[in-house]
């Protein structure tokens, strides 16, 4: 049987924390049974729970890291770039991960609901990946199985060292969209009407399902010969019957609730829990929302406290 336990949460930051930090710490902490890593460069605002630990790494530190553990030549320029590194994580952080059966890149703009309810024995058991997103490997949170050959998937990526090692965010922990996938042609007409008739979308809010199929579509026309990004190396794998990976759609998040057609919604964190009608996430990712100068941020309560399109507030 696989103890809980034994996965570990790692989250990579550049900078000053943002204030909607010591809520992410919340949800970190009632996750009771997993272990979370914070690599920065800053000190946390606070002091980190029980199952928090904190790695001091300069942003020199971390690109010497980079270099030594992928050979990489790389000079991190930006957080954002940080996110291409994100399938490499089980290389980067070896030695943090003995005993632990997987490790799960994660982003700090994400509350956590019960994980344990999503992350059972049977799913842990079955699957050597596990993506929050139905569509691809999410970036947000996806768990990996901590052994040599998952830990080196990123290798597979076609010519992986050269997009590392540019500068700007590349896509590779989730996604590189396609040329065919961007403008209008008769062709993809012709998947769209079989798209629709295939997953019975004619009533679905057209931001939706027009979402849904970019990954339908790439999923049909990708090469396995050239896997541009993590989602088609597992493809890939998945497909030569390498490895079991399961998609579902655990993680809600504010473009979620743009393309389902909610201008506004409230989903709210307590007990440990996250509760939108009577619905409990996994997680929620306010992606978007968080760029808005009118997003406001109030101080934490162990009680709980509410995220909106207009910010994170007291219950």
């Amino acid at each position: 049987m696989i103890n809980l336990q034994k996965i570990c949460v790692i989250h990579t930051y550049l900078g000053n924390w943002p204030n909607w930090i010591r809520h992410f710490l919340l949800s970190c902490e009632a996750n009771t049974s997993l272990h979370f890593l914070l690599v920065a460069d800053h000190e946390l605002p606070c002091a980190p729970p029980a199952n928090v630990h904190l790695l001091r790494l300069s942003k020199a530190e971390l690109s010497a890291r980079i270099h030594q553990r992928l050979q990489i030549q790389n000079t991190l320029i930006s957080a954002y770039k940080l996110c291409d590194f994100k399938p490499c994580y089980g290389a980067l952080f070896k030695e943090y991960l003995e005993g632990f059966d997987f490790w799960a890149p994660a982003d700090n703009d994400l509350i956590f609901g019960n994980l344990r309810n999503y992350l059972t024995v049977d799913v842990l058991r079955h699957f050597d990946i596990i993506s929050f997103n139905r569509g691809f490997i999410s970036g947000a949170f996806t768990l990996y199985r901590n052994t040599d050959y998952i830990n080196t998937l990123y290798t597979r990526i076609h010519r992986y060292r050269a997009l590392l090692e540019k500068p700007e965010y590349m896509g590779l922990d989730e996604k590189i969209h396609r040329n065919e996938l961007q403008g209008f042609s008769w062709h993809k007409l012709m998947y769209y009407t079989r798209f629709v008739l295939q997953e019975n979308r004619f009533f679905s809010p057209r931001k939706s399902w027009r979402y849904d199929f970019q990954w339908w579509y790439k999923k049909l026309r990708y090469s396995a010969e050239e896997a541009l990004d993590l989602t088609e190396v597992v493809w890939q794998q998945q497909a030569a019957g390498v490895l079991r990976a399961h998609f579902a759609d655990w993680l809600y998040s504010d473009a979620w609730f743009h393309r389902q057609g909610h201008s506004s919604w409230e989903v709210r964190w307590g007990s440990g829990g996250l509760a939108w009608q009577n619905h409990e996430p996994a997680g929620f990712h306010f992606l978007n929302s968080k760029k808005k100068t009118s997003f406001s941020v109030s101080l934490p309560s162990e009680t709980g406290f509410i995220i909106t399109e207009k910010g994170i507030l007291p219950t």
